[in-house]
């Protein structure tokens, strides 16, 4: 019921997948049991367990028979008949539960980064989603929450240097890019320009955009 979402506001990307998401997987209107909640955790762990096994299908996990029954009913869901293995019927269904899952896991570990991208892992639809997630939240204006966040990652030795290739291509991808380049001019410029050559190589790289 679109009309209980109703708002004077505009309704940006992240609030019309949120909408969506309530509406269409979690079936806020269908709580016995809590299966709505049940649904939800289960639609992101499949999407979880393929992005990390790199299988069309996954098992059923013991305990979510239910959900996943429910999830298949509505067609959000795939049956392998031959395994009982299941999949997520709709590309973009999938990466919206990585997106949440990413968001989720940033709110359990902001504090610790190293700990956030060892929970994270290293495969490649996660990353994607990452990048997804990260652009989106500086495009929603929380620059400054994740700033001490983003130092660690460029100043860390410790993290994965994709992940930190992953941050820099999202603040050159998002509003905020000519403030991340003022504001870590000096950065950028030292040890003859190190950085500075690894930012240019990213932007020729991977921030492109197809032609309309």
């Amino acid at each position: 019921d679109w009309s209980k979402e109703s708002t004077t506001e505009p309704i940006d990307q992240r609030r019309l997948r949120e909408i969506l998401w309530r509406q269409v997987v979690i079936r806020d209107d269908v709580r016995a049991g809590g299966i709505h909640l049940q649904r939800d955790r289960c639609f992101q762990e499949i999407a979880l367990r393929r992005a990390r096994s790199l299988q069309s299908f996954v098992p059923v996990a013991s305990g979510d028979e239910s959900a996943v029954q429910a999830l298949v009913r509505d067609e959000l869901l795939i049956l392998e008949p031959a395994t009982n293995a299941v999949a997520p019927a709709h590309d973009v269904l999938e990466d919206w539960a990585l997106v949440r899952w990413v968001a989720t896991t940033f709110a359990n570990n902001n504090k610790d980064t190293k700990l956030f991208f060892e929970t994270l892992g290293h495969e490649l639809p996660i990353r994607r989603c990452y990048r997804h997630w990260l652009r989106e939240t500086l495009t929603a204006g929380q620059f400054a929450e994740l700033r001490a966040f983003i130092d660690d990652i460029l100043a860390s030795s410790s993290i994965d240097s994709y992940w930190k290739d992953e941050t820099i291509v999202s603040l050159l991808m998002s509003v905020e890019a000519p403030r991340f380049i003022v504001e870590h001019e000096a950065a950028l410029l030292n040890s003859d320009k190190h950085e500075l050559k690894i930012v240019i190589h990213l932007l020729r790289v991977a921030c492109k955009k197809l032609n309309p």
